[in-house]
């Protein structure tokens, strides 16, 4: 027996474990606990091979999914174990103050509810979501008896497809700038969004981009000093579409058997962002288009396979199942026919509004079977054609609440906040039924109903509203049909484990802290500069950073001296990195290094002699004839990941002075951490973190932030 994974919460709580082989799935709500055992978990003495589990918690109800063997060639789908609740409370209520989410085990002073209360968790396990978010366990704020790298994970892959999480961007190279006067960029798209960035090109004068909003693809160009927007007529979607640009004289965008064009004016763009761009060229142009929440793959330009540069936010595979949109903006009501149908009489939603009055569902139909939830003078009211049931308090706030209403034979019920809400009455003839013409103003989540046969919330995107609304955001302030897109406010009882956490990536590397994320270089001409003390730089100065790139060439470190030693750098070139102090006096490391993974490269100079080590190999020493170390004229500012000229040139190298594209973190002179660079261009802060694909718990356990409503896909190895 052993703890798996616990999630712990001033009495709610909601947890996973491992007893007598067979994982379990237990949660907590208004009290009252819920047990799903499942599956044996396969283990390592009969396989090497990865479990996947999928465990959703909706409201009430949970299920569970179990793959043996699931990175096998020979997978085994076991069928789903289903929990449905008579409960009308299906809220988790967790306070961020005093919330915990333990994986692979749990501190000695901490006892965990008897419910999961075994020893803690031995053997692999790889987290790839929570609440519709990619993740991993390296966003960890304690870890205690575990390894990082000592397994390395690939998962089945049926092609090759990236998922942008809504928050970051891949970056490219264009091969060639200077000579081809016709560009031809291919992508196929997957994602239920209506508002996204797609595509950008462009540099500091000028630029080109393709985006959604509101549901409609728009095609927007700066060039000469003048702006112009296209917009289709109709309405495209996302889901499953192919997109093809030409550049030439125009920007040309086809998609189905439609097109729409911009004049353009050829210029040499260097780079091209898709999904989203850095935040220093939002402002440059002011872009505001949300970045894309979604897949995107053969991704090819001028016919060729795109290798990217650069990734933040952005994981392998095409995880469909999270692509739904859960949020909208609705100026409108919604048809609730689909969501009570008999054997299925219960709907439960997340809703938020200042109105006063408003049909959130209502029946298309008249007669025994029509139901309406509305808001009347900031009372929430369930009526059908026998009963009506009004809520003990306003509702009108502003904020986010949760409901579970349910139909019966005899009555209806009510739960709002995990607070049932009376008896229902018979309703008189009299009485009426809400008036119909009052539709809902505001924001709805998370609907769910067991009609659907999923136990995820609902796609809003399939719904058909009566009136106006806006897919996944959330605004009472502005109309969903006017206006630029406005960026997502989400439930908040649904706010990512993110929070309170640095900005993260999807390549399972997140750190916590600016110092440790480094920062980012995705331009030729990005660099930093710091103001070192000189009688450092001048005795035995030594350096040490880490580096991540996939760049075949560019300067890494950099400092311009005077007399014998004319300078010091650190480039890479051909994908290794060398060490030079002018005068062809070059070393270098023998392994590439351009691989995307973290480096730790150091450099020294001595009396007679210079270091280079790269993960702590130490390479063939350079040689100083008379001493010339002891002689240093080092001064002006050491540069890092570039050179604000790159055209720069210094007698007898051959040092590339343009900038590496990647990540540089934790620079140090002597041991001693630096302080924070004193000018820099195009440079922001890094998330991308360690590369590695899955964690080992020895039985010990780590603790991450916040989160809450969990819906988790996860895969393990229990050892024996």
């Amino acid at each position: 027996m052993s703890s798996l994974v616990l999630f712990q919460a001033s009495g709610d709580y909601l947890g996973m474990a491992i007893r007598r082989n067979v994982l379990i799935c237990v949660y907590k709500l208004a009290g009252v606990i819920h047990e799903v055992e499942t599956n044996q978990i396969t283990t390592f003495a009969s396989s090497s091979n990865f479990d996947r589990v999928v465990f959703h918690r909706v409201y009430q109800d949970a299920e569970v999914n179990i793959t043996a063997n699931f990175t096998s060639q020979w997978p085994l789908h076991y069928a789903p174990k289903r929990y449905l609740s008579n409960m009308m409370s299906g809220i988790l209520h967790l306070d961020p103050q005093h919330t915990v989410f333990y994986v692979g085990g749990y501190p000695d002073d901490f006892k965990p509810p008897p419910e999961v209360r075994y020893p803690k968790y031995r053997g692999y396990i790889k987290l790839s979501y929570i609440n519709d978010e990619p993740l991993c366990l390296y966003n960890y704020k304690q870890a205690v008896n575990m390894e990082a790298d000592v397994h390395a994970l690939m998962l089945p892959r049926s092609e090759v497809s990236n998922y942008y999480e809504g928050s970051g961007y891949s970056m490219a190279s264009v091969k060639e700038p200077h000579k081809s006067r016709r560009r031809l960029f291919k992508f196929h798209t997957n994602s239920r969004e209506t508002n996204a960035l797609l595509f950008y090109m462009g540099n500091n004068e000028s630029f080109w981009c393709l985006f959604v909003a509101r549901g409609y693809l728009v095609l927007e160009g700066q060039q000469a000093g003048g702006r112009r927007q296209v917009q289709s007529d109709d309405k495209v979607s996302l889901f499953d579409r192919d997109f093809t640009i030409t550049v030439e004289d125009k920007v040309t965008v086809h998609y189905e058997d439609k097109h729409i064009f911009i004049s353009h004016i050829h210029a040499p763009y260097k780079s091209f962002y898709i999904g989203g761009v850095p935040e220093y060229i939002r402002e440059r142009h002011d872009i505001t288009a949300p970045p894309l929440k979604g897949c995107m793959d053969h991704v090819t330009a001028d016919a060729q396979i795109v290798q990217y540069d650069i990734t933040m936010s952005v994981s392998d595979g095409c995880p469909v199942t999270q692509l739904g949109v859960r949020t909208a903006t609705v100026h409108s009501s919604l048809s609730a026919d689909s969501l009570f149908i008999r054997d299925h009489q219960r709907v439960s939603l997340g809703f938020r509004s200042k109105q006063k009055h408003g049909v959130i569902l209502r029946s298309d139909s008249q007669g025994p079977a029509a139901v309406y939830l509305s808001l009347s003078d900031g009372y929430l009211v369930f009526q059908s054609a026998n009963y009506s049931l009004m809520s003990s308090e306003r509702y009108n706030d502003g904020r986010w609440h949760y409901l579970s209403a349910a139909r019966l034979p005899t009555r209806l019920e009510l739960s709002i906040d995990n607070i049932m809400q009376g008896k229902s009455a018979h309703r008189r003839q009299e009485d009426g039924i809400v008036n119909e013409a009052e539709e809902f103003r505001g924001c709805i989540a998370n609907i769910y109903s067991r009609s659907v046969q999923s136990f995820t919330p609902m796609d809003l995107s399939s719904l058909s509203p009566t009136g106006g609304i806006a897919l996944g955001q959330c605004s009472l302030s502005l109309p969903p049909q006017i206006g630029r897109p406005v960026v997502d406010t989400r439930p908040q009882y649904l706010n990512s484990i993110h929070t309170n956490l640095e900005p993260t990536d999807g390549q399972c590397g997140r750190q916590q802290r600016l110092d440790h994320r480094g920062y980012l270089l995705s331009q030729a001409d990005s660099w930093l500069g710091y103001q070192l003390p000189q009688q450092d730089l001048n005795y035995r100065p030594h350096f040490s950073f880490d580096v991540k790139t996939q760049s075949t060439k560019g300067l890494l470190l950099f400092v311009e001296g005077r007399g014998s030693v004319p300078l010091l750098a650190l480039y890479m070139a051909n994908g290794k990195i060398k060490m030079t102090l002018g005068q062809k006096r070059v070393i270098h490391h023998k392994k590439m290094t351009n691989d995307g993974h973290w480096h730790r490269v150091e450099c020294s100079v001595e009396r007679s002699t210079f270091h280079l080590l790269v993960d702590g190999i130490r390479v063939t020493d350079g040689y100083l004839p008379h001493d010339e170390g002891s002689f240093l004229d080092f001064h002006g500012l050491v540069y890092l990941g570039g050179h604000p000229q790159s055209a720069y040139t210094a007698k007898g190298s051959n040092i590339p002075f343009t900038g590496m594209l990647g990540c540089i973190r934790d620079l140090k002179m002597n041991a001693q951490t630096v302080g924070d660079p004193v000018v820099g261009n195009m440079v922001s802060p890094c998330s991308e973190g360690l590369t590695e694909t899955g964690t080992y718990f020895g039985g010990g356990y780590m603790i991450l932030g916040l989160m809450s409503h969990m819906n988790v896909t996860l895969l393990n190895i229990h050892l024996p």
